[in-house]
């Protein structure tokens, strides 16, 4: 809601006018190991049995009048869930592991802490944030070697298959070479056949010589015959061997392109079977990693900052929404750590019955405290809300981190988490909705004005000493100023 649309503060109610719907809660002692303030919640409804404000307390429209923190109408009494919260906001998937921009979603809601806060230094030593950031490494190292593994052997099989193209074709050309090396052989082992049997038939010195060798002609035509006859088988014999030789060497270098394409197969099938234990590698980390990241959003948000009991989820929560209404109402100069001191001293940032936010801010375990029925040091509220907000159909409970009652809720609630839900369960919602009923009080800058706005949340000196203390604790810290405009 725009600033200028923003109700005005009402007039100061009369004895019987309806009772303020704004709670208060005094802190009265500390409440386990945390130190999470014992807080009395009571009520406004001026009745007779009830004390007068006290009369340094200042008029305030808005806010309640409370006994003092010493009062003997006040007990120690921490706030209990009685009776079942409602719950506003319907669970958000934070199984989905989705892209964010600056601590937001695609529409708009917040999934984690803005990225303004990204170098506030957090607690790590035996962290869940430091274990999941460890479980998030290994998985991401799983990955990136699984992807270089699927990468080199899918290179790998391209090389073989370049390979075993080019043997592909060289066992063709030796299919064909040993087929004509053995044709030529066949044919020359053929020819010195043929020649050994002529030789043998027209021998001349096999011949019977028909008369006398008397005739010197003749016998140089048969000596000359013979030599030509071993001669050719000679040369017969010599081309039988080269012939032979050759196909040898063919079938040699054949049966070395047979077992370089037999290594070659083997290898692919070695490479096929690595390849498809890294793609199983590769999209069993794949699916591991959105869970991964998951649960480091989750621990991040859930780890405190260093030096402080400052939840991540929560200090993005306050921050927010002090730069929220940096840009709607500049002039009230709100600081996030005032939010982070009151939200410390109403639910220890929501996490006083053992839950805490989680990244979108929704509470794990609803907040609500005391029944407003006049008892236990607590004055009368009636019921105002159904009991939609606090789960009481007989009287009003403060409600969520911040603690309100349903009639102020209603009055100032805010969506802080962009839902497009008020859910006083939420602490983005929580803290914006604080930050407004603070920024009604004036000017936050001056001591003046804060200690004013402050006691305008909770009418008690002590709470307004508190919050303030612990809010100077928190300004200490390392966290980014929120941007502010002129007004």
């Amino acid at each position: 809601m725009p600033p200028a649309l923003l109700p005005p503060a009402p007039a100061a109610p009369p004895a019987s006018a309806a009772p303020p719907s704004r709670r208060r809660l005094v802190a009265v002692g500390a409440l386990g190991a945390v130190g999470v303030l014992g807080l009395v919640a009571v009520a406004a409804h001026p009745v007779a049995a009830q004390p007068p404000a006290p009369a340094s307390a200042p008029a305030d429209p808005g806010a309640t009048t409370v006994p003092g923190p010493t009062s003997s109408t006040t007990t120690t009494v921490p706030l209990r869930p009685v009776l079942p919260v409602p719950i506003l906001t319907p669970p958000l998937d934070l199984s989905v592991d989705v892209e964010l921009t600056d601590g937001r979603d695609a529409e708009g809601l917040v999934r984690g802490p803005s990225d303004a806060l990204a170098e506030v230094p957090l607690e790590s030593d035996g962290s869940a944030y430091e274990a999941a950031l460890e479980a998030r490494g290994a998985i991401e190292s799983e990955l990136a070697g699984a992807t270089d593994r699927i990468t080199a052997a899918q290179e790998r099989l391209a090389t073989l298959a370049a390979g075993q193209e080019s043997l592909d074709a060289a066992v063709r050309r030796s299919v064909l070479r040993v087929a004509k090396l053995t044709r030529i052989r066949d044919r020359a082992a053929a020819e010195l056949r043929s020649l050994g049997v002529r030789r043998y038939v027209d021998d001349p010195t096999e011949r019977e010589l028909a008369g006398p060798l008397t005739d010197p002609r003749t016998v140089v035509e048969d000596a000359h015959e013979s030599f030509l006859a071993v001669e050719a088988v000679g040369r017969g014999r010599r081309g039988l061997a080269a012939a032979q030789r050759a196909l040898d060497e063919a079938l040699e270098r054949s049966a070395r392109t047979g077992q370089q394409v037999r290594d070659v197969e083997a290898e692919t099938r070695t490479t096929q079977a690595a390849l498809k234990v890294a793609i199983r590698d590769r999209d069993r980390a794949a699916a591991a990693l959105p869970p991964a990241r998951r649960e480091v959003r989750r621990a991040r948000a859930a780890t405190v900052v260093a030096g402080s009991d400052l939840p991540l989820v929560a200090l993005d929560a306050y921050w927010r929404a002090a730069a929220r209404m940096a840009e709607e109402r500049p002039s009230c100069r709100i600081e996030w750590w005032l939010l982070a001191a009151v939200g410390r001293s109403e639910s220890n940032h929501g996490r006083i019955f053992g839950g805490a936010p989680d990244p979108s801010g929704r509470v794990t375990v609803p907040i609500a405290g005391l029944p407003l029925d006049g008892t236990r040091g607590t004055r009368f509220i009636g019921d105002t809300d159904g009991g939609r907000f606090d789960g009481d159909p007989f009287v009003d409970r403060a409600v969520g981190t911040m603690q309100f009652i349903p009639g102020t809720w209603r009055r100032w609630q805010r969506d802080g988490s962009g839902d497009g839900i008020n859910d006083p369960q939420n602490i983005y919602d929580g803290a914006l909705t604080a930050a407004v009923y603070l920024c009604n009080s004036g000017p936050l800058d001056v001591e003046e004005g804060l200690r004013r706005a402050v006691f305008a949340y909770n009418r008690s000196n002590a709470y307004v000493d508190l919050v303030l203390a612990r809010g100077r604790t928190y300004a200490a810290l390392a966290v980014p100023a929120t941007p502010r405009r002129s007004g």
